[in-house]
């Protein structure tokens, strides 16, 4: 019996052992970063301004601490226009000189130059074969006499948080330099794009080092070091955030064959599916995106999506989260037959549309608060939760200037003591549904207001047009 319990302790003993070597971070990076470090390039781009009419901020100082005096003691009435460089990171991915980069590093270049190595650097001027603003990313070509170095993708999507990586690149104009951490976190969403997804990592990442690659421990890409959160003095603290792999690897595909990028288009504006949301429509789980707005004559309104829809399924996939949607969308093949599962009115519906090339990239911003002064609002329509709605009229419609194809009713006014002055909700939007529920006159919205209190919900989810786009707001009911 002792032998037993001795042969058990020592197991677990053993066990707790081999977790501890497991952690512990590799004894030297040296082999992965000597085959990837001559792949990694700096790049230096040169633009003109005219610096007679230029306001500077930090942005617009170089990254090379060597051009700061240059920079500092010229004349700007000396001259027209003055040529400013800037320097960032790229990596070789094809022996014959495809350069990734991110867009940023050259989106206003007038000439760039690429620069292998750092002692004695070899100089090449670079051509842009493609260029993708959302994903942040681009494509440089540049012709050398010998095959180049390079690195190969690898699968972002197998990494995990807690994996060690290595980020190489050209900080402040410095030249190759090698930093290293693990992924801090995965699928971040810093509202930059609707596409991002970002990798984030403690690895230093400081100016210049944008445009860098992002290692595994197998030598693989896995990332574009693309952007940092940091203090006023831009320096790293420890927030960095590259693309992924996943993300990249396939833009930069279409880049290379096509020199543009072919996105899906469903035609919709989403919202987040909140746990209020969730429970208003009797959904169990929360999950999805919300429709908001469903375009004119787009795949979404072709397949018969409506205002109120959350869509769940995409394609077969699951819509874990309203961020995952228009990625799935901008990833499926223009002209794909693609299945929508939406959940409305209480049960699941799928419908079927064709994907198309996007109509229009953006639904605008809202516009400002109006304030409104019909001869005396107070004497015009009614009051509900604090809000003076009236049935929309010929006067009405030309006053807030509503679209004759629009139906709902008209807000005139907000208490601002009542509750809904928090809404967001203002004088001029047009209330159109509760729920699922078209509002067309005041008592359309007094019953299903009053119906919605009598099943002991304390908010009500109401469809907003602003005059350039439509979204579900939460209203106090109390």
């Amino acid at each position: 019996m002792m032998m037993r319990y001795i042969a058990f302790i020592f197991i677990i003993v053993l066990s707790v052992g081999e977790i501890v070597a497991a952690a512990q971070p590799p004894a030297s990076f040296a082999d992965i970063v000597e085959k990837a470090i001559p792949a990694v390039v700096n790049i230096s781009t040169t633009q003109k301004v005219d610096m007679r009419n230029k306001n500077f901020s930090l942005n617009d100082l170089p990254d090379n601490p060597q051009d700061l005096f240059e920079f500092f003691e010229a004349d700007p009435n000396s001259r027209k226009t003055r040529k400013i460089r800037s320097l960032g990171s790229g990596f070789i991915i094809d022996p014959q000189g495809y350069i990734v980069t991110n867009y940023h590093n050259i989106a206003d270049a007038d000439e760039i130059e690429v620069m292998l190595g750092d002692e004695s650097p070899e100089r090449y001027k670079a051509k842009v074969l493609g260029k993708d603003p959302k994903t942040d990313l681009a494509l440089l070509k540049i012709n050398a006499k010998d095959p180049l170095p390079f690195v190969k993708f690898g699968n972002s999507n197998e990494s995990k948080v807690g994996d060690y990586v290595i980020a190489i690149g050209n900080p402040f104009g410095l030249g190759g330099t090698v930093t290293a951490g693990i992924i801090s976190a995965k699928a971040r969403y810093l509202n930059n794009s609707q596409y991002d997804d970002l990798i984030q990592t403690d690895a230093s990442i400081n100016r210049g080092n944008s445009g860098g690659p992002m290692f595994n421990m197998k030598g693989e890409v896995i990332g574009v070091n693309t952007l940092i959160l940091s203090t006023t003095t831009g320096g790293n603290i420890g927030i960095g955030f590259a693309m992924p792999s996943a993300i990249v690897e396939p833009i930069i595909d279409q880049l290379r064959n096509k020199g543009e990028i072919s996105r899906g288009w469903l035609g919709v504006l989403i919202q987040p599916v909140d746990e209020y949301v969730a429970k208003s429509m009797g959904l169990q789980k929360i999950k999805g995106a919300l429709v908001a707005e469903v375009v004119k004559d787009s795949p979404a309104d072709k397949a018969g999506v409506k205002v109120g829809d959350i869509i769940s399924r995409f394609d077969g996939k699951e819509v874990k989260n309203i961020h995952k949607l228009p990625r799935m969308v901008s990833e499926t093949q223009i002209n794909k037959r693609v299945s929508i599962q939406v959940f409305r009115n209480g049960k699941y519906e799928v419908l079927n549309t064709v994907i198309e090339k996007p109509a229009n990239d953006s639904f605008g911003e809202e516009t400002e608060d109006t304030e409104a002064n019909q001869g005396s609002p107070e004497k015009i329509g009614q009051v509900i939760l604090g809000i003076r709605v009236a049935d929309l009229n010929n006067a009405l419609r030309s006053k807030f200037k509503i679209e004759p194809t629009l139906s709902g009713i008209i807000v005139l006014g907000v208490n601002r003591n009542s509750p809904a002055i928090e809404s967001g909700i203002s004088a001029g939007d047009l209330i159109q549904q509760i729920g699922n529920k078209k509002i067309t006159t005041i008592k359309d919205f007094e019953n299903e207001i009053n119906n919605i209190k009598s099943l002991g919900h304390k908010k009500a989810m109401i469809l907003i047009n602003k005059g350039n786009g439509t979204r579900f707001i939460l209203i106090d009911l109390e």
